[in-house]
């Protein structure tokens, strides 16, 4: 066996394993067992290094090449919940309802304190919005408790509000009913709201699942030399987060589940779940609603603007009578989150 064969095929065996590991992570709960919640998260990746590995190995083909070939036939059809090849089915949009998703980020780029008062940035606020014009429906996460919502801030002028600890909802439709959930040792939590629109009442959940609160000192180790023993302590430090904060998402995942269970309107999900379309937690909702992204989107589906590429963590999801027409991330700096449109209609026995 020559220095190259034995070196390629250890590649596939080790990349092969992990990708393997990334597929079964959506169906082990991670509060269970939390190892392969880091494959999970470097999904793409790991399909990206079994690409390159199966275009060095044809250089020289040996049968061992199936083995990256035959892993990455399995890998096709989770592919799809991060990148949309072909365009959407053209569907009319008559009477669609538009609703927005949008991590704030605080409103860190968005705002500013004067004289202790936190002032919007209107014109900035409505360049989140494709084409300046604001949904019917938005949702938003990690708004800071000093901003006072004033949906005219947003273009929403006279929208009904909703809003519990950091996560806000305007609509422009009556708001027949409000409810919210908080979960104890986290200061994430779920608003939801029974809304009245011309099609017929719909629930919209705003969801803002458990943050790892890791993004700066992710961004500052990705800035330092890799051999640096303070980089690896504080590697392992982000690790050891990320497996406690995913395993409370996970309860968080089912708890939202199970309520959606209960709703007898038809609903849409929307918001920051914090997690990546190969895990446990996206599954458990999936199962039970459909994706925006996967039903009407196209091209990739990231939607974290931060330094981490690919991510995708927001989220529309629709329940049974939904039927989404466009999805859309729209790319502007203005968090280190992009928005994330949608416009669905009810199909006429849902309403």
């Amino acid at each position: 066996m020559s220095l190259r064969t034995l070196a390629l095929g250890t590649a596939a065996i080790l990349l092969g394993t992990a990708t393997i590991v990334a597929l079964l992570a959506p169906y082990i709960p991670p509060d269970k067992f939390w190892g392969p919640l880091f494959a999970a998260y470097g999904f793409l990746y790991l399909v990206a290094a079994l690409i390159l590995l199966t275009a060095i190995w044809c250089l020289r083909p040996t049968r061992g090449m199936l083995v990256p070939l035959i892993i990455l036939l399995f890998c096709i059809p989770f592919l799809g919940r991060h990148i949309r090849l072909w365009p959407p089915p053209s569907r009319p949009d008559g009477k669609s309802i538009h609703i927005g998703t949008l991590n704030t980020h605080s409103l860190r780029l968005l705002s500013r304190y004067t004289k202790g008062h936190l002032l919007m940035d209107t014109e900035k606020a409505l360049s989140a919005f494709p084409d300046f014009q604001p949904p019917d429906i938005l949702c938003l996460q990690e708004v800071p408790r000093a901003y006072d919502p004033v949906a005219a801030d947003w273009g929403m002028k006279g929208a009904g509000t909703h809003r519990f600890r950091n996560t806000l909802l305007f609509s422009r439709y009556p708001i027949a009913h409000r409810g919210q959930k908080e979960f104890e040792g986290s200061g994430n939590s779920i608003i939801w709201a029974d809304i009245e629109t011309p099609e017929g009442k719909i629930r919209i959940y705003n969801a803002h699942l458990q943050s790892h609160s890791i993004s700066p000192q992710t961004e500052q180790l990705l800035d330092q030399r890799i051999d640096d023993r303070q980089t690896w302590k504080g590697y392992k430090h982000i690790l050891g987060r990320v497996r406690h904060f995913t395993r409370m998402r996970a309860s968080q995942a089912r708890w939202l589940a199970d309520h959606v269970a209960q709703c007898p309107w038809p609903l849409v999900v929307a918001g920051d779940l914090n997690d990546t379309p190969q895990s446990y937690s996206y599954r458990v909702l999936a199962q039970r609603l459909s994706d925006s992204f996967r039903n009407a989107g196209q091209g990739f589906g990231t939607t974290f603007a931060g330094k981490i590429p690919g991510l995708r963590i927001d989220y529309i999801l629709g329940g049974d009578g939904v039927q989404f027409l466009s999805h859309k991330v729209h790319r502007v700096r203005i968090s280190d989150h992009y928005p994330v449109f949608a416009k669905f209609v009810l199909s006429p026995s849902s309403r």
